[in-house]
């Protein structure tokens, strides 16, 4: 069983301007695509467990501004049999356009993959090196991904 091979050995934490810290997140494997959306009123925090969520999935939480701490978990998307065979690596780094999509590097896979505010499967980026571990925007108006 390939969830059991790793164990939740960490958790995620935030550090306080004031020094102190707080556990957002417990029992996690290997922490990735930590990234955060804002519209207007409507703050999310999305996260993965590469090694010990399965299915494999990324998450997001309501993050709330007065508290900034997650809560309401729900899957955002998650990796079926038919995505599989569309998607090959696995779930990586993300990072939040302009729009509010979020990208994902499929470590592996050789793609960054792009979903919508829904998570849906948008659009793939195929590259050309296998291990894409995270993925940024630059240029003068960040639309360079």
């Amino acid at each position: 069983n390939e969830a059991s091979k790793y164990q939740p050995l960490s958790n995620i934490y935030r550090i306080n301007t004031d020094g102190t810290y707080q556990v957002l997140l417990r029992n996690i494997a290997c922490t990735n695509s930590i990234c955060f959306r804002q519209n207007e009123d409507d703050y999310k925090m999305f996260v993965t467990d590469s090694r010990g969520w399965r299915p494999q999935q990324i998450k997001q939480f309501d993050y709330y501004s007065d508290a900034r701490m997650p809560a309401n978990a729900s899957i955002f998307t998650a990796w079926s049999e038919d995505k599989r065979k569309t998607i090959k690596g696995g779930v990586d780094g993300s990072v939040i356009d302009s729009q509010g999509y979020l990208w994902n590097a499929e470590f592996g896979g050789s793609s960054v993959v792009r979903y919508n505010l829904h998570g849906q499967l948008d659009a793939i980026v195929h590259v050309p090196e296998p291990y894409i571990t995270c993925c940024c925007f630059g240029g003068k108006d960040l639309d360079t991904l």
